[in-house]
C-alpha cells in the first residue's frame, strides 16, 4: 500500500520561511505620504514586516496598507496595537530619526494585548500617550515651535507639542502639549 504524497516546501533560508509563515494584516492611514511596497515594519529596531501593497479606501477618505507581519511577529496582529509611520524630524531644538534620511521612512510598531485582529488604524506620527496630562499654552506666536517639538522640566523630557492652532479671538496661538 503506497503512502499519501506530502510535498514541502523549500525556502531559501530561515528568513524567508519565518515571513511565509506570518499573517496579513490592513493598517488604515489618512495618508500615503512615505509608505509604499516594500516599507518595513519594525519593533524596537527589528524588521517585523513589510507592506506589501497600497490601495485607496473606498469610501476614498484614506489609503489601506496591505501589511504582513512576519511569522515570528504573528503575535502582534491584536487588538490595541498601534502602527505610525516614523520619518526625520529636523528642527533648532529637536532633531531624530535622521537614519530615515538614507534609509528611507519606516512603520514602528507597539503591540497591543487584545483578541487577534486584522484591520488596524495607522497614525501619520507617533500616537499619543494614554493617561497623560493635555495642557493648552497660550502664547503671542508661534514662533519655531513645531509638532514633535519636546517639553522639557528641569532638563529633563516630559511631554511633546502634539499641536497648535489659532485662538477663536485670532489673538493668541493656542499650543497643544501632551
Amino acid at each position: 500500500q503506497a503512502e499519501e504524497y506530502r510535498g514541502f516546501t523549500l525556502f531559501d533560508n530561515a528568513d524567508a520561511a519565518e515571513q511565509a509563515a506570518g499573517v496579513g494584516v490592513e493598517i488604515h492611514f489618512e495618508l500615503a505620504e512615505g509608505i509604499e511596497k516594500g516599507t518595513a515594519i519594525k519593533y524596537r529596531g527589528v524588521r517585523v514586516g513589510e507592506i506589501k501593497g497600497i490601495r485607496l479606501a473606498e469610501n476614498h477618505q484614506g489609503i489601506i496598507a496591505d501589511a504582513a507581519l512576519f511569522g515570528f511577529a504573528k503575535d502582534f496582529a491584536r487588538d490595541g496595537t498601534q502602527f505610525w509611520l516614523v520619518g526625520p524630524s529636523l528642527g533648532l531644538f529637536h532633531t531624530e530619526h535622521l537614519d530615515t534620511l538614507v534609509k528611507g521612512k519606516y512603520i514602528d510598531i507597539k503591540p497591543g494585548k487584545g483578541i487577534p485582529v486584522t484591520q488596524f488604524k495607522g497614525f501619520q506620527k507617533t500616537p499619543e500617550v494614554a493617561g497623560g496630562l493635555s495642557v493648552v499654552l497660550r502664547a503671542r506666536q508661534l514662533g519655531s515651535i513645531k509638532i514633535g517639538n519636546r517639553v522639557f522640566y528641569r532638563q529633563m523630557p516630559v511631554g511633546e507639542v502634539t499641536g497648535y492652532r489659532l485662538a477663536p479671538d485670532a489673538t493668541q496661538v493656542l499650543i497643544d502639549i501632551s
